[in-house]
């Protein structure tokens, strides 16, 4: 199982490669409608306790992220918004990506929904997903 486990990750991380070599290669011209999608960025891991995810997330607000927690699930959506209208004959290169995004994580166990905890700081958004204790001790009388 850990081998399963490795190797979906590594074909992760080569996605993410792939999909930032790609976005530096080519780049839209303004005005023109990306084929990209603004996917941000994230590392998921775990202890014995908690889940966590630490996702980066430059220049959004607050106000314009959402997570839904379910049992085995955490959906992070939102948006990154253009600071400032920009006419398209005054730009000479955009590299950055805006729009609305939307990640899934799931996890082998379930979480404790009314436990999890979320910062955002320094654009980096960090979720403790604390695990479900499925298995309770249970204490002889």
């Amino acid at each position: 199982m850990a081998d399963k486990k490795s190797a979906i990750q590594d074909l992760m991380e080569l996605q993410t490669r792939l999909n930032s070599l790609i976005s530096e290669v080519v780049s839209p011209q303004v005005g023109e409608k990306s084929s990209f999608v603004f996917k941000p960025l994230a590392d998921v891991s775990e202890d014995d306790k908690n889940y966590y995810i630490e996702m980066e997330l430059p220049g959004v607000e607050i106000k314009d992220i959402e997570i839904l927690c379910e049992e085995n699930n955490v959906k992070i959506r939102g948006e990154r918004k253009l600071s400032r209208e920009i006419a398209p004959d005054n730009v000479f290169r955009m590299e950055r990506f805006f729009g609305e995004f939307s990640r899934e994580f799931f996890f082998a166990s379930p979480v404790q929904k009314d436990k999890v905890e979320a910062n955002l700081s320094n654009g980096i958004l960090v979720l403790i997903l604390p695990k479900k204790n499925s298995v309770q001790k249970i204490e002889i009388k």
